[in-house]
């Protein structure tokens, strides 16, 4: 049984995981990278730290083994090899194993072992069992972790140091590397040019040093030039909050800390109706000089509580799916709610209850939008573990392939990302296995040997287009259609355009693998992948070009737990549709059927519209009013008109399953309770003109 704090290490053991593939495959790609190198170890070794310290030693016993590899390997004493890697991926699964079952199990003690010794026949024997070692770094030497200080450091070295062969630039260097350094060159005791003597040194410096270091180290860095030099160091800076606050000292502050002036001096300078610099200057209190040095610290400072305030506010916490989801109702629940209210203010028509209505609506709507951002994942996040699966599938079918995400900064719904990892699965195994050619033949066909499989992700209104691209051979048309036909799942004498074949892979069962692998070919993937999707209220479409490349379009909604969407009539039923699929609303006239030919189109503007009526498409009784309304929406490649009996206008939608009620219900994805309690239907507009498209091909077929 896990307590609330080792629960809280394995799921972030389980992040840092993932981000170990990804830069485990990064890593076969670029060995030399040290970054990456030093990444992994650091990775390896929190791992290692904290499973030891919430009593998990299996985790860190096993974790230990594989950062003592990784610490020759930064250390330049073994060179990173595709075996290495493969191995590294292995025991990383062994420890994803280790993490939902964390005290370990005796079935996989065998597998443990086996790693373990291919570890060891890579890692000498005499450091198979040393830690990686290394001087502690100073902010644990205690146990605990030193808080940063700000000190002010005044170096006046002596005219005659460089005859003493003393580099001071270096000393300044060293420094540097302690901490952030703002350094403010003093020059008011250089002379002329005629009278400079290249021999001797005229300036000196205040720097304004921020680190974690005792102030024993700093005075270390002066240690050649004692009794050479002018030096005072002070912590200015020394309390956490401090450090944390807004506030900047003024310059007659900081002069009076730095014995520049006095406080006598100081109240005599603020009688004048000036700034605290000039008047000083003026009145011969100090000199210019130190005035400036004064508002350089005064700006550093500034600089480093900026810094450190932004730092507090980027900071994140771990927060359990379950809670997140638990937020996401209780404000759909105040959603809802306050829609009730705003339509009960609008009946009584009373001032004081509107005011109160609208500015329920305005904090509600806020909270919305907070969180559906909190909700909200990167692209690039949410699809790292394909890093891996482009690695193994390259590997297990002999092809060399390189993975790419392109706007990977791009967020979704962390909801959507979840549902659209099987369907991205299926599409990377088959881009890597279907799409892309041997080597030899990309060779031979002028490409390059590597193989490119591109996730690309950009914002198109409220939707979020993801695209799954590969150079590969393309997709034949010809053999597409054969292999239907071959199947059973279309007619011989159906003829299609090129893209309606291709949309033909979509139907359960189809493939055109020769044979089955352990990765494709069993006719089952690309009806899975639009089925996932389309069950999250996204569209799927494909485009190919022969021996250039295929491409799978997915459009998705940003969110799947509240909408915009807009509310209408159609007898005594009320319905919602997406709002950002609506065009425009507007009445059918006698006009505009008379001009029709009583045909169920509309000249709108340059185009050709054609419409449909929900009443006879849904068979809902009932004669529809003298005045119907037409809804414009885009669906799918398409626009195609809704006649409707009246359009209620915009509605903040409150997504709502509907359960196995309405399962078989296509056309229906969710319901949304409206503020007066009525339950509306939300409608899945690509499905309905989908019906209708087929409800129109087989008059046509009936009538030949």
């Amino acid at each position: 049984m896990t307590n609330q704090f080792q629960k809280a290490f394995i799921d972030e053991a389980k992040e840092i995981i993932e981000s170990l593939e990804k830069d485990l495959v990064a890593l076969e790609s670029d060995a030399n990278d040290s970054d990456l190198i030093n990444r992994i170890f650091r990775s390896l070794h929190t791992i290692k730290g904290s499973g030891a310290m919430f009593e998990f030693m299996r985790i860190s016993n096993f974790a230990h083994e594989l950062e003592t590899l990784f610490d020759l390997v930064r250390n330049g004493k073994l060179s990173i090899s595709s075996e290495i890697i493969t191995l590294s991926l292995k025991s990383i699964d062994f420890l994803k194993d280790l993490l939902e079952l964390p005290n370990g199990s005796k079935d996989n003690d065998a597998l443990e072992q086996q790693l373990i010794d291919q570890i060891h026949l890579i890692v000498p024997s005499d450091r198979n069992t040393t830690t990686s070692g290394g001087k502690l770094p100073p902010e644990n030497r205690n146990g605990e972790r030193r808080k940063s200080s700000v000190y002010r450091i005044f170096f006046k070295p002596q005219k005659e140091i460089f005859l003493r062969g003393i580099n001071t630039v270096l000393i300044l260097k060293n420094l540097s590397k302690l901490g952030k350094m703002f350094c403010y060159t003093h020059e008011s005791e250089i002379p002329v040019i005629n009278e400079i003597d290249p021999e001797l040194h005229y300036t000196f410096w205040t720097c304004i040093l921020v680190t974690d270091r005792m102030v024993e180290e700093i005075q270390d860095v002066f240690i050649f030039v004692e009794g050479l030099c002018e030096l005072e160091i002070s912590e200015i800076i020394h309390d956490t909050e401090e450090l944390e606050s807004n506030t900047v000292p003024m310059i007659g502050e900081i002069l009076l800390s730095k014995g520049d002036v006095t406080k006598k001096e100081i109240d005599v300078v603020r009688e004048a109706n000036k700034r605290f610099g000039e008047k000083a200057i003026e009145l011969g209190v100090t000199s210019k000089d130190k005035v400036s040095s004064a508002l350089f610290e005064q700006a550093a400072i500034k600089n480093v509580k900026k810094e450190v305030v932004t730092n507090i506010a980027g900071s994140t916490i771990r927060v359990q799916n379950e809670r997140l989801d638990t937020l996401t109702n209780a404000v759909s629940e105040l959603v809802t709610l306050q829609a009730r209210l705003t339509q009960y203010a609008e009946v009584k028509r009373e001032s004081e209850l509107t005011t109160i209505a609208e500015y329920l609506e305005k904090l509600t709507l806020s909270l919305r939008d907070t969180v559906m951002v909190i909700r909200m994942v990167p692209v690039a996040e949410g699809f790292s573990s394909m890093y891996r699966l482009v690695r193994d599938l390259g590997r297990d079918l002999k092809k060399k392939v390189n993975l790419s995400i392109i706007g990977g900064d791009t967020e979704l719904d962390k909801a959507v990302i979840d549902n659209l990892k099987d369907p991205m699965m299926h599409l990377i195994r088959n881009c890597v296995d279907h799409g892309l050619e041997n080597p030899d033949e990309r060779i031979m066909q002028g490409k390059p040997e590597i193989g490119q499989v591109t996730i690309s992700a950009e914002h198109i209104g409220s939707h979020v287009i993801v695209s799954v691209t590969d150079d590969g051979k393309g997709l034949d048309a010809d053999k597409i259609y054969s292999k239907a036909v071959a199947k059973g799942l279309i007619q011989g004498e159906e003829i299609m355009e090129e893209t309606e074949m291709f949309q033909l892979i979509f139907l359960p069962g189809f493939s055109t693998a020769e044979k089955t692998t352990s990765v494709s070919g069993r006719g089952v993937g690309m009806d899975v992948v639009k089925r996932n999707i389309e069950s999250i209220r996204g569209e799927v479409s494909l485009e190919s070009k022969k021996g250039v490349s295929t491409t799978i379009k997915m459009k998705l909604p940003i969110t799947l737990a509240i909408i915009d969407g807009l509310l209408f009539t159609v007898g005594e039923e009320l319905f919602v549709v997406n709002i950002s699929a609506v065009s425009e609303c507007l009445e059918l006239t006698p006009e505009i059927r008379k001009a029709a030919g009583e045909q169920n189109i509309l000249r709108l503007r340059d185009a050709v519209v054609p419409y449909v009526s929900l009443r006879d498409l849904l068979n809902i009784p009932g004669s529809p009013p003298e005045h119907e309304q037409i809804i414009i929406m885009h669906t799918h490649d398409q626009t195609m008109g809704f006649v409707v009996d009246s359009v209620e206008g915009k509605h903040q939608t409150v997504v709502k399953t509907t359960g196995r009620l309405f399962s078989n219900v296509k056309e229906v994805t969710g319901a949304t309770i409206l503020g007066d309690g009525r339950i509306a239907l939300i409608l899945d507009v690509n499905t309905i003109a989908e019906k209708v498209n087929n409800n129109y091909l087989m008059l046509v077929k009936n009538s030949d």
